[in-house]
């Protein structure tokens, strides 16, 4: 985020009081999301609830014992000055419920999250509700064909002019985050550590992408380390912000899946890409299809439809066609016609098109060359479209 929206955002905060307090509303240990706002309903101010003594807070009768000593041995534990310092450092900025701007998504939810930190920018559709977010989850270490479909089905999405949320994880998140933004949309991340920090290191340039033209949420303070306990929190941020949750390739207990759940009790539509019985990395999207929890991804174009009857509009046109094929010559379709979407290995390949070993490797060449197939590993090819 530039500067001068970050100063901007802090004078908004300042005009409702001291921004530096809300960091201790927002990073109190054990205190729920209901306790920091009937506190702040009660004192009025953060500086208020940070000034408050023990024998004040244990006279208020909502909150428990743990939850005043949190608070208390907090107090004790920081350095205010320190804290927000760092906090300035990181250039980022923070969004409660009572603030102008908090997604109207999130707010609807039932123990809504009391805040989020932020890097980047709000965008007027996260602020306003939209329709058109669509959150694409899936798994850290998805097959080519997974790949093709999140980078295919992200750049769609896109062109409709959904915004996509996901999770800047390695694997499908962070494919479809990369996707949406080399088709020139805007992707919204949510971390379970704090936004001042790349997690997975790999995935430093997604982030900083997602800062200069997008949004990264987190309802963890800064130098919060990317904890396994953070995780579930995060997945219910990410169905909370999207108007759609949609699965690409997951495991019988993955994440993903715990997304999903997370967006069937919200009310919202989970979709699902559906894998063979004998691939485990399809075997919680086929759980969630055996069980009518989720819809299956069959054609793209049945997709938009079933969307843009959520959203409730019409039709925006895309602007390219990404499942259209190629031209391609008769070699070049014989064998294309040939591959699957799992990897078949190369005397296969040549068996079944009836080409001699050079074509076959010629044309197959030239298929990866075009996009719609790949070399999985040693000679195991398979098509992508």
């Amino acid at each position: 985020m530039r500067r001068k929206q970050v100063l901007e955002y802090r004078e908004n905060a300042e005009a409702e009081g001291p921004y530096r307090y809300w960091m201790t509303c927002l990073s109190g240990a054990g205190l729920g999301n209901r306790s920091k706002r009937q506190l702040l309903d009660c004192y009025k101010s953060p500086s208020a609830v940070y000034r408050a003594s023990k024998e004040e807070l244990d006279k208020l009768g909502f909150l428990r014992q743990r939850e005043v000593d949190a608070l208390i041995f907090q107090r004790g534990s920081w350095d205010l000055r320190e804290e927000y310092e760092r906090f300035l450092e990181a250039d980022m900025g923070l969004v409660t419920l009572d603030m102008e701007g908090y997604p109207a998504n999130l707010r609807m939810l039932h123990d809504a999250p009391f805040g989020l930190f932020f890097r980047g920018r709000i965008s007027s559709g996260v602020s306003s509700g939209s329709s058109r977010l669509a959150a694409v989850v899936g798994s850290r270490t998805p097959s080519a064909y997974g790949k093709r479909v999140a980078e295919d089905l992200s750049a769609i999405l896109t062109d409709y002019h959904y915004q996509i949320v996901s999770g800047m994880a390695r694997g499908i998140d962070g494919i479809a985050q990369t996707s949406c933004l080399d088709t020139g949309g805007q992707t919204i991340a949510v971390l379970g550590c704090g936004a001042d920090i790349v997690y997975p290191k790999e995935n430093w340039i997604l982030y900083d992408r997602i800062v200069e033209t997008g949004c990264l949420f987190s309802k963890y303070p800064p130098q919060t380390a990317p904890l396994s306990r953070h995780f579930p929190a995060r997945n219910r941020i990410i169905s909370g912000l999207a108007s759609v949750v949609l699965v690409i390739e997951a495991r019988r207990r993955s994440g993903s899946l715990i997304t999903a759940d997370f967006a069937l009790e919200q009310g919202k539509d989970v979709y699902t890409l559906p894998g063979r019985i004998t691939d485990p990395m399809s075997a919680g999207c086929n759980e969630l299809l055996h069980q009518g929890a989720a819809q299956p991804i069959t054609d793209y174009d049945q997709l938009i439809d079933d969307l843009e009857l959520i959203a409730g509009m019409g039709h925006f046109q895309p602007r390219e066609d990404l499942r259209r094929l190629p031209p391609l010559t008769r070699e070049q379709e014989k064998l294309y016609q040939c591959l699957d979407f799992y990897p078949m290995d190369l005397d296969q390949l040549v068996k079944r098109s009836e080409l001699d070993y050079l074509q076959a490797v010629r044309v197959l060449t030239e298929l990866c060359d075009l996009g719609i197939a790949v070399d999985s590993s040693h000679n195991q090819f398979l098509k992508l479209r």
